[in-house]
């Protein structure tokens, strides 16, 4: 077990395969992550650059080949993650373990290293190309931050929550910086003169890399209350193990009334756009609440299960409204 791929018929082999990886890198997560880069790109960016007289400067292709070099980098965390949590796995979530059940660690390594050297490779032609060379240690910062936090960071309290919440937020980021640098460069006479320049650009980016960074910490810590049993087998000294579920919940609850509160100021005082008002309201404002009940009554892993998951959809409405931010700047609402 563990030593190769199983043995099939030819003809299902490969289906076979394919389903093991895709289910090892986490394509729905990694899509979630394409997903906001495009959005951040085409939804945010760009309106607000031509709303000043500007346009993009990266070519399709290269940034597509942005998206593939931050999949190919968060995919590989997701592979040595797992080749390292395969104990506490095993007692967290048997039904779903891949390695050592249907791909062997060295298999699972050999696919990480690949990875990682492609994202490497992609990184450091599109830094060039922007002319920015030391924009490529990003990506390698990031691969070290995903290798140590698979064999160390998570075992340290609340450490691995952090790091991962900001790896999160550091998606809308990266695209911001490899986007904006070329059109300062295009067309730094004009903002010279003029005096407009991006700052509105940076201002929405942050937004949203603050949204990802607070609900992906939530969802990080909700995420250790379900794992509780395999972390507290394998000895993982996360939030629920040193305190207990109590007090994370705690923790938990008070965090999730920040971020309600943080939204509420925005949309009663920030927002004068009563689609947008019924938007945040409806679609993050109550759910957040409604998840918050569902936390102070959680007590099984399920339960907490439900709430991470909500968190999850959350986080998907908050990326769909920039759909309307398009559709307001385009259309001077």
């Amino acid at each position: 077990m563990g030593g190769g791929w199983p043995t099939v018929p030819a003809t299902g082999k490969t289906i076979q395969i394919m389903r093991t990886i895709l289910t090892l890198i986490r394509w729905k997560n990694l899509a979630m992550i394409a997903i906001t880069m495009v959005m951040m790109r085409y939804a945010i960016i760009a309106p607000l650059l031509e709303k000043e007289g500007f346009s993009l400067q990266l070519p399709d292709s290269r940034f597509w080949l942005l998206v593939m070099t931050v999949l190919c980098i968060a995919a590989g965390g997701y592979i040595i993650n797992d080749v390292m949590d395969t104990r506490a796995d095993a007692v967290n979530r048997p039904e779903t373990v891949v390695v050592g059940k249907k791909i062997s660690s060295s298999q699972a390594t050999f696919l990480y290293a690949g990875l990682n050297v492609v994202a490497l490779f992609t990184g450091v032609h599109l830094s060039y190309h922007i002319g920015l060379p030391r924009l490529s240690l990003l990506f390698l910062l990031i691969m070290g931050l995903l290798w140590f936090y698979s064999n160390t960071y998570k075992w340290q309290l609340l450490l691995g929550n952090v790091i991962i919440a900001l790896l999160v937020a550091t998606v809308p980021l990266v695209v911001y910086w490899f986007e904006i640098p070329p059109v300062h460069i295009h067309y730094r006479n004009q903002i010279i003169i003029t005096g407009h320049g991006t700052g509105e650009v940076w201002r929405w980016i942050v937004f949203y890399s603050v949204f990802a960074f607070l609900l992906t910490l939530l969802r990080e810590i909700i995420k250790d209350a379900e794992d509780f049993a395999g972390d507290r087998y394998v000895g993982k000294n996360t939030l629920p193990f040193t305190f207990g579920i109590k007090v994370t919940k705690y923790v938990t609850a008070g965090l999730l009334c920040f971020i309600l509160v943080l939204f509420m100021g925005v949309d009663f005082y920030f927002i004068d756009n009563p689609v947008s008002f019924v938007y945040i309201t409806n679609l993050l404002i109550l759910p957040m609440g409604y998840l918050l009940y569902r936390l102070v009554k959680a007590s099984t892993p399920v339960d907490f299960h439900h709430v991470s998951t909500g968190c999850k959809w959350v986080m998907v409405a908050g990326i769909g409204y920039s759909v309307l931010v398009r559709f307001f700047i385009t259309h001077g609402v």
